[in-house]
């Protein structure tokens, strides 16, 4: 092929872990006017939820923001992973959180907040995966090179 590609995907989230899964970043009435939501999604994302004007919302980043919270009802928190699932709910409950929001990035990085959220009684928003471009797979970092030095 003139341009190979291949993609690495890590493996998703369990979504039955949640108690409600939204395929989209939009929470509408899944949540109450009151909550306090906890983003894990990436300051990227943020502009996505204006709607939640009602809620308290955090945002956790490994790197100080470039500007203040877009919103008035908002606060970044820095913070640097790992953190254990001691850590997480210890957060959870200093904060007084009552959503989580995360995107089902998958892997094991990450799968600390949800297995929190879980033992702490937490509503989990997962956004799904966006749909991947059509182009063969793998799901080993290993097998992505074995695939690129054949190909390449």
């Amino acid at each position: 092929c003139s341009i190979c590609v291949v993609q690495y995907e890590i493996a998703l989230f369990n979504p039955k872990s949640c108690k409600v899964l939204v395929n989209s970043f939009s929470l509408g009435a899944s949540k109450k006017s009151s909550s306090t939501v906890f983003l894990a999604t990436g300051r990227k994302t943020l502009n996505k939820f204006e709607k939640l004007s009602n809620c308290r919302l955090i945002c956790r980043q490994i790197d100080p923001p470039d500007g203040p919270f877009p919103f008035p009802n908002g606060e970044f928190l820095i913070g640097r992973p790992p953190f254990s699932v001691a850590d997480e709910i210890a957060l959870f409950r200093k904060l007084e959180v009552d959503w989580l929001v995360v995107k089902n990035a998958g892997g094991t990085a990450s799968f600390s907040k949800l297995e929190a959220a879980r033992e702490f009684g937490l509503h989990v928003g997962m956004i799904e995966r966006p749909d991947m471009p059509d182009a063969k797979t793998v799901t080993t970092v290993k097998h992505a090179i074995e695939w690129g030095l054949t190909h390449g």
